[in-house]
């Protein structure tokens, strides 16, 4: 198993503290190219929504800001290696099989979006119980 913050660090803006409302909950399988690229249009069809925390297998590593992600895309743009490049478990172009799944809490603010959903939704982060798919 390759170490979450070896795959997604990248992602990671260091400068901003975890502890977001909205959470991106990742499996640590998911390619960290498919991962950018999901999180790119999850901020492009948010407009108001500028960082997400990023949990893999449940626990937070960091935050996500919309500014590195640009930063990163601009790097790729010009060229260089792009986020998930290394992990050999990305195939060329854009992958169409992944789409965010929101969830929110009926009792507070916190919310979460998944790639993958189990046979059941996503628990609270604060303890109030299963959290309601948005759509």
């Amino acid at each position: 198993m390759v170490d979450p913050l070896r795959r997604y660090g990248s992602l990671l803006d260091k400068d901003v503290p975890a502890g977001d409302p909205v959470r991106v909950a990742v499996t640590s399988e998911a390619a960290g190219g498919v991962v950018a690229e999901r999180l790119l249009d999850l901020f492009r069809a948010e407009p108001g929504l500028d960082r997400v925390a990023l949990a893999v297998d449940g626990q937070v590593i960091g935050t996500v800001t919309r500014d590195r992600l640009l930063e990163l895309a601009a790097r790729v743009e010009e060229g260089t290696r792009s986020a998930g490049d290394g992990d050999g478990a990305t195939l060329p172009g854009r992958s169409t099989g992944y789409v965010l799944l929101r969830f929110r809490c009926p009792s507070c603010p916190a919310e979460v979006r998944l790639l993958f959903l189990d046979d059941s939704p996503p628990r609270c982060p604060e303890g109030h119980g299963s959290m309601e798919r948005v759509r």
